[in-house]
């Protein structure tokens, strides 16, 4: 089977290329050119979004611009009327992230058909990737796991999405972990809530947690324990996150920080795009609520249950802090689930994101160890090590990733999408992120 493009993982990040040209109006010439998707789940688009307890860090509105411009001419998006209206119901505001998931199924279902019935397209569901194999006329070959099927293409979109760092050996590269094994969670199983049961036994012993890290992960964790696992479990202080940084909060305009008293930042830290202040590095929604009950910003709702400690740590204290915890939550981060590739004479590439966590570069293409692109290879998704610029907006501050179904179906999926159609369209950043 022969292809010009094949999409390894459809889920938000891998199918966000196609909703952006959707809605723009270009996907008959896309998929005239001859797509195949090859998903190992049961449908497309949906991804593991909707297994999240927790509500959404971005606005609800967010998940419905994918249905302006064209699509209506596209899809036939009346069959959604019913899961629309009940995100509608959220407007300007996060919504529980698993009162998406009909909405997602069925979203996902009119792409899945729009692709089937192409001549030209095929979805594979059910189906793994075990290796990519660079060809002596640079396209690739893609093999399938557990089939003899091989199938050929002169451009690879990897959406595989990410993992997270479970076998953490140190924190900051300097206190051990390996001796609180037993007793730590790491945030992602935790926000699913598929550790309850063992978390609950172990804080109704001892209710003293240490989250690790400070990004969303982090405080999406605090806020799950107060919030959706039991909140009368803990005590003031019981809950200690510990970041490298001091977080950062998100506020629509100046003026916005100025009414809430928050003065942590300078004008390299607005979108000048946007006049959003942390675009990208800001905590969001609940987590930011969080943060401002912490530290002060909301006065008239206080919350001593979660404190904040910043580098430089005292390594000793911290680590008998560890010792005396009930419970260690590691937020980490992820690392991108990487298939091998390898090149014509059958040696494994090495990529620059298996150090740095950087896969991409800004044109989201794949990169070598030495920095150099790999042509038509190409990388979407949580923990790819995207990193905004230019017209593509954001604070010149920020210095971390972007992920987001957001970024997946207007900016990243645009970047994509005009190297797949080799045009060069302008960005238009639209209002919702």
């Amino acid at each position: 089977m022969q292809f010009e493009t094949i999409v390894l993982g459809a889920g938000p990040a891998g199918t966000g290329f196609l909703f952006k040209a959707i809605k723009d109006g270009s996907i008959h010439k896309l998929l005239n050119t001859g797509i195949a998707i090859i998903e190992k789940s049961r449908s497309l688009l949906s991804g593991s979004i909707t297994a999240y307890k927790i509500n959404s860090d971005t606005l609800s509105d967010a998940f419905l611009e994918c249905l302006e411009g064209f699509t209506p001419e596209i899809l036939d998006i009346d069959v959604l009327d019913e899961d629309i209206n009940v995100i509608r119901l959220y407007k300007g505001r996060s919504i529980p992230l698993n009162k998406l998931g009909q909405y997602l199924e069925k979203l996902g279902n009119l792409l899945y058909l729009l692709i089937k019935n192409h001549p030209k397209c095929e979805v594979f569901l059910n189906t793994e990737v075990s290796k990519i194999v660079i060809q002596p006329d640079q396209s690739y070959l893609t093999y399938v796991k557990g089939q003899d099927g091989l199938v050929k293409s002169n451009q690879v979109i990897i959406a595989t999405g990410g993992h997270p760092f479970e076998n953490t050996i140190s924190f900051n590269n300097r206190i051990p972990l390996a001796g609180f094994k037993e007793k730590s969670f790491h945030s992602d199983p935790l926000i699913k809530g598929l550790v309850d049961k063992a978390l609950r036994s172990r804080l109704a012993e001892n209710s003293r947690v240490v989250i690790l890290g400070g990004s969303h992960s982090a405080f999406s964790s605090a806020y799950y324990l107060l919030n959706l696992l039991d909140g009368s479990l803990f005590g003031k202080g019981d809950i200690k996150i510990c970041s490298n940084t001091t977080p950062k909060l998100f506020f629509g305009t100046k003026q916005d920080a100025r009414d809430a008293n928050y003065t942590d930042f300078d004008e390299n830290d607005f979108c000048p795009i946007t006049g959003r202040l942390y675009r990208l590095a800001g905590l969001r929604m609940d987590s930011r609520e969080l943060y401002m009950r912490m530290s002060g910003i909301i006065p008239s709702e206080p919350e001593d249950r979660v404190t904040l400690h910043t580098a430089p740590f005292n390594e000793s204290k911290l680590e008998k802090e560890l010792q005396e915890a009930g419970a260690v939550i590691l937020a980490l981060g992820y690392r991108f689930n990487m298939i091998p590739v390898y090149d014509i004479a059958h040696n494994l590439l090495e990529f620059a994101g298996t150090s740095s966590g950087r896969w991409v570069n800004s044109d989201c293409q794949v990169i070598c160890q030495d920095g150099t692109p790999i042509p038509n290879l190409y990388l979407i998704g949580l923990a790819s090590g995207f990193i905004p610029s230019g017209e593509l907006g954001g604070e010149s501050s920020f210095t971390g990733q972007t992920n987001g179904i957001w970024y997946y179906q207007n900016a990243m999926g645009k970047i994509i999408l005009d190297q797949l159609l080799h045009t060069d369209l302008k960005f238009i950043n639209t209002k919702t992120n």
